[in-house]
């Protein structure tokens, strides 16, 4: 299989259809690149997702979720009273 694509000015670019197609890649999938400098190849596959994606949701509670906003507002105040420059 073979397809051609061109780099932009910022580096990036588009994976030809067929190629996505074939390796099952979807919008926020990683790829990984190989290079062999001594043969100028390089190769590029759809990277492993890492074990905690892997295993994200698999695990069953009857805790609730926070909001992600206010987990992080709740995690920045905390912080704050840690490093809160005018404490010490």
């Amino acid at each position: 299989m073979v397809g051609t694509s061109t780099v932009t000015s910022k580096g990036q670019v588009t994976v030809p259809e067929a190629v996505r197609l074939f390796l099952g890649i979807v919008p926020g999938d990683s790829l990984y690149f190989e290079v062999e400098p001594a043969k100028m190849v390089a190769r590029i596959r759809k990277a492993p997702k890492s074990i905690v994606d892997e295993l994200a949701g698999s695990l069953r509670t009857n805790i609730g979720y926070m909001d992600i906003s206010l987990a992080r507002q709740k995690a920045g105040e905390e912080l704050k009273k840690i490093y809160d420059p005018k404490k010490g």
